[in-house]
């Protein structure tokens, strides 16, 4: 979550520091193109590096995820849907909601069956995904790196005969 990540990477930052890095931090999610966000991310890096080592290291954390997105092309409304954890969050919530009276599962198929009901039930409750229609954009952007992930660990494995 960029929301979260950036709240972690900001507490240990003084306020003239937090205002170069935004401009930078968010600069890698709303990039047009990867080579913008991999300019962003380096200089973001490099400014927090030289700040405060406990904010470098935690984008250090992120840093490959952060840079994921635009391995989709995403349009602006999906990177921003897809920035947050609010969909989840979301879903927690009214799932909790609904299961908050069973006291006690009888076993695993049991809560799954019970949990995929509070998920479907959910469903009618949730607002539409901003930027839905560009949907099958990102399943065709993952489905090309999910292919090129599995080709290079196929290739990987030929090489060293596991």
């Amino acid at each position: 979550c960029f929301v979260h990540k950036w709240r972690n990477i900001t507490d240990s930052l003084d306020e003239e520091t937090t205002k170069k890095a935004a401009g930078l931090y968010w600069g890698i999610r709303d990039a047009t193109k990867r080579d913008i966000a991999q300019t962003c991310s380096d200089a973001l890096e490099a400014l927090l590096k030289e700040h405060n080592q406990s904010s470098w290291r935690s984008y250090l954390e992120a840093k490959d995820d952060l840079l994921m997105i635009q391995n989709l092309n995403l349009t602006g409304r999906l990177k921003r849907f897809f920035s947050t954890t609010n969909a989840i969050e979301s879903l927690n919530y009214l799932t909790d909601e609904d299961l908050r009276r069973v006291k006690h599962w009888h076993d695993s198929n049991h809560f799954q069956r019970w949990m995929a009901a509070a998920c479907l039930a959910s469903e009618k409750r949730m607002k539409r995904v901003m930027g839905y229609r560009n949907l099958p954009a990102l399943q065709a952007a993952l489905s090309r790196l999910c292919r090129h992930d599995l080709n290079d660990n196929l290739d990987n494995q030929q090489r060293t005969g596991t």
